[in-house]
């Protein structure tokens, strides 16, 4: 365990060593500092915001000095508290790092133990809670039927006095509010056939205006005297009584002939 502790931290250190110092932490650190005091504020040692370091050579260093403070942290709590401690890490290039006190295999399998050991026990709850929630729900039901039957009128001979006077009363109750109801939507339906009927008359009245207005418009004006067409008539007047004065001797010719050459009587 302490072989293999020591070569994370020698590898720690050949990565300090390998990464390019383009510019120094310290000093990146430093300016940062420099202009946040010349925006007017200072942030003091520990107080380093929690966000992802966007510089990928600060964000390599920051990781390789955490892991090792970690890892010394992890190894620290087994010494000084004989606890049994498990530490695994990957990087963000899938690199693994880990820390075991006594064996990973055997504290991965006890933790498996312990996880479905609990997972089993919630389980149990689970489904114990669900089942006394069906047993109940099941006695609200026949609950229910058993009361829908009563106020139907059956099994009716298990009831007792007061249990028939209630059963009563809960049927007035009920059949007030159904008569209230009911008279509630009749007097709704009566003012809307009352609002109907103000709208047809108001039709019929318009109706009755539109068919004077066109009985009005449509009626025959009288003609202008025009002095042609009364010469016309005049003349055609004559031309009747003229023809109806010949059509008269005609006719009384005729019967004097007839008389004229009739047998004597």
């Amino acid at each position: 365990m302490s072989s293999n502790f020591g070569e994370v931290l020698q590898a720690d250190d050949r990565v300090d060593k390998h990464v390019p110092r383009k510019q120094n932490h310290k000093e990146s650190e430093k300016e940062q500092e420099g202009q946040q005091n010349k925006k007017g504020f200072s942030m003091g040692r520990g107080k380093i915001q929690i966000k992802r370091i966007e510089n990928t050579t600060s964000r390599q260093v920051t990781f390789s000095k955490r892991r090792s403070g970690l890892l010394k942290k992890a190894y620290e709590l087994s010494v000084l508290c004989d606890a049994e401690v498990a530490l695994i890490i990957f990087s963000s290039t899938g690199k693994l790092s880990e820390f075991a006190s006594s064996s990973m295999r055997k504290t991965l399998d006890k933790y498996q133990k312990y996880a479905g050991a609990q997972i089993c026990n919630l389980t149990n709850r689970d489904a114990e809670y669900w089942r006394s929630e069906a047993l109940r729900m099941k006695e609200q039901v026949s609950f229910l039927q058993e009361s829908q039957r009563h106020l139907m009128g059956d099994n009716l001979v298990s009831l007792s006095i007061k249990e028939l006077q209630k059963l009563e009363s809960q049927l007035e109750i009920g059949i007030r509010q159904v008569r209230a109801r009911k008279t509630q939507l009749l007097l709704d339906q009566f003012q809307v056939l009352q609002k109907k009927e103000q709208l047809l008359l108001e039709e019929n009245n318009i109706l009755k205006r539109q068919l004077r207005e066109l009985s009005a418009s449509q009626a025959v004006p009288p003609k202008a005297s025009n002095p042609h067409h009364c010469l016309q008539d005049a003349f055609s007047g004559k031309a009747c009584s003229q023809l109806n004065r010949q059509t008269s001797k005609s006719s009384s010719v005729a019967a004097e002939t007839t008389l004229q050459l009739g047998f004597p009587m």
